[in-house]
């Protein structure tokens, strides 16, 4: 997440009116808290060892994390995944698609809004009990559905990056129908950039022509920005504008929160 810093409060929150939006990538957890009107009135962000016995120690002391929320999203960004048709959903036997598989690891799912495609992914056991012993969600996803959500129903061509924990996440819709998502692990700018070309080609986005729209933890002075705007010649941020921020920080922008806000939309 380099510098940014996610965390605000601006209110006394009555759960019970509110949503939590939570987003787990890698070692670490961000949430969000949204009002009945899309006002982001509450985000942070802790560090969590996905192999301790208590993950979530950290959160404990945090007072905007608690059981009683009106809805409750969990969002997971996982390395490994699966996209099926209703028909291979179906089939079952999920373990088959996974190669790399742990005994402590539990197969999720869930359906895309308005799809017959369904998003498969394991997550380790452990880590889930003890977060849905915390905030007992009333909904848990895999990051491409909140990306799939942003873009319902758009039967436009749509291009969206979401930069994670050192992880791109690319999808590309075209007249309502999926036409890739994949996410890529990268450690330099060079490495973004590589798959992102890997991506858009394989999607034949024209670079000249097609907007693509980025959104994460990165902003237009940050190293892998400057670095990929050139190659893309519309290239923008996401659009929310039914989502208001409010935070007394001007440096909190709407694309930081693009994965809490299309997770929190989401229905179960």
């Amino acid at each position: 997440m380099g510098q940014i810093n996610l965390t605000f409060t601006t209110k006394d929150i009555d759960p019970k009116d509110h949503t939590l939006s939570v987003l787990i990538e890698m070692d670490s957890l961000v949430y969000g808290v949204f009002d009945k009107q899309n006002n982001l009135v509450a985000s942070g962000n802790h560090a969590i060892d996905i192999y301790s016995k208590d993950p979530f120690s950290a959160l404990i002391e945090d007072g905007n994390i608690n059981l009683n929320y009106n809805k409750t999203s969990v969002t997971y960004s996982t390395a490994d995944f699966v996209h099926l048709s209703e028909l291979d959903f179906g089939g079952g036997d999920f373990d088959a698609y996974f190669n790399n598989i742990s005994i402590g690891d539990e197969i999720l799912s869930n359906r895309f809004t308005d799809s017959g495609i369904y998003a498969v992914f394991p997550v380790n056991s452990n880590l889930r009990s003890n977060l849905n012993a915390l905030i007992n969600p009333t909904l848990e996803i895999h990051i491409s559905t909140a990306m799939r959500q942003y873009i319902y129903p758009s039967q436009a061509k749509k291009n969206v990056v979401l930069v994670g924990m050192g992880r791109i996440h690319y999808m590309s819709y075209n007249k309502g129908d999926l036409i890739m998502y994949n996410a890529y692990t990268y450690r330099t700018k060079e490495d973004f950039l590589y798959y992102l070309q890997l991506a858009t080609e394989f999607t034949s986005m024209d670079r000249e022509i097609d907007v693509l729209e980025m959104a994460g933890w990165l902003g237009v002075n940050s190293d892998i920005y400057k670095f990929v705007a050139p190659y893309y010649r519309h290239l923008k941020w996401v659009s929310l504008p039914e989502m208001t921020i409010l935070s007394s920080d001007e440096n909190h922008l709407k694309h930081y929160y693009f994965a809490l806000y299309a997770s929190a939309l989401c229905v179960s």
